[in-house]
């Protein structure tokens, strides 16, 4: 999982696409979750296809990456940009964990109170 922070620009879009994908290798991880709930936008083209591009190389890693939690600015300026994504998008890093996990076989039940 990849929470990401602040602005993201194409330099520092850059340094953590090249240590996810270090990461994603290094763990044979079969889903990489990319949170974006910290980022207000994505002011650059390259940071934008940065992005896409990173999604693809986890892809031709063997895992499938998740995108959660895209502001509407994020996603304003992706499709503004003309960019697509085939990595599933959701709301919260919670769906996204739970649609990894059962990815992987686990289902996730709520705990009964006694």
């Amino acid at each position: 999982m990849l929470p990401l922070l602040g602005e993201l620009g194409a330099e520092r879009a850059q340094q953590i696409t090249e240590a996810l994908l270090a990461a994603v290798a290094h763990h044979a991880a079969a889903y990489a979750l990319i949170d974006l709930s910290g980022v207000p936008s994505l002011d650059t083209d390259d940071a934008v296809q940065l992005l896409a591009r990173a999604t693809q190389a986890i892809e031709l890693l063997g895992a499938t990456p998740i995108l959660v939690g895209i502001q509407p600015a994020v996603a304003q300026s992706m499709s503004a940009r003309g960019v697509s994504v085939r990595a599933p998008t959701l709301a919260d890093l919670a769906s996204g964990l739970r649609h990894a996990l059962r990815g992987l076989g686990v289902e996730l039940t709520q705990a009964r109170q006694a």
